[in-house]
């Protein structure tokens, strides 16, 4: 490990959106988010790539708020944005985690914000309104 801290955050960044574009899994961020999590040195520039298309499940989402608040830097970084959903008997499935952003004002009224300038569906809109029961 010690060589790899040593290479430049230039050649570390290329390295890492080496590993995004050519691993072929069924959660090709894993081991960048593994990564971030257990390397203090190289969590900045994992998280970095990790945020230039992050793909999201709905249980997700509140952590991936939380962090964008936490490095509000890495907002500029996104190039796409992924959101994994489900539709069951017809109605959009929102997974309960999401119901813990309402207990941080803070991250709900910024959640709120971001909710009603986004591009999303409006039916997923409502859903999301909904359930984190946000003023329209």
């Amino acid at each position: 490990m010690a060589v790899l801290l040593g290479l430049p955050n230039e050649t570390l960044l290329r390295i890492f959106n080496y590993l995004l574009q050519n691993v072929k899994h069924p959660k090709p961020q894993a081991d960048l988010l593994n990564l971030s999590l257990t390397c203090k040195q190289l969590a900045p520039l994992a998280r970095e790539v990790l945020f230039t298309a992050p793909i999201l499940h709905p249980r997700k989402i509140d952590i991936f708020l939380v962090t964008l608040f936490k490095y509000p830097d890495l907002q500029s970084k996104i190039q796409s944005l992924t959101v994994e959903s489900n539709k069951v008997d017809g109605n959009w499935v929102v997974s309960d985690p999401l119901r813990v952003l309402a207990q941080d004002s803070e991250i709900l009224s910024r959640c709120a914000g971001i909710l009603r300038t986004s591009a999303l569906d409006e039916e997923i809109k409502q859903e999301y309104t909904r359930v984190l029961q946000l003023p329209l």
